[in-house]
């Protein structure tokens, strides 16, 4: 049998497992779209779930621009294909 070891780093991890998620993401804006354009994101268990603590974000408009970002502890620079 042969067996390859894998090596992998996380380079960026986010569980949305806490209220203060919104503080840590920061809502994106589109070019030509008004913030009427823009829907929410919703920190929910949904509404299907095993455990009601168990919460992550999801889209609560239909038809709307979602976006989001983040930053990130350090800087990505590799020489090698992520």
């Amino acid at each position: 049998a042969l067996f390859a070891g894998v090596d992998a780093k996380v380079f960026f991890k986010e569980q949305f497992n806490d209220e203060k998620w919104e503080s840590r993401w920061v809502a994106s804006t589109f070019p030509g779209k008004s913030a009427s354009d823009m829907g929410k994101f919703e920190w929910t268990a949904g509404n299907w779930y095993a455990d009601e603590n168990d919460k992550g974000i999801k889209t609560s408009d239909d038809a709307k621009h979602y976006g989001l970002s983040a930053m990130m502890d350090k800087s990505v620079t590799q020489k090698k294909d992520l």
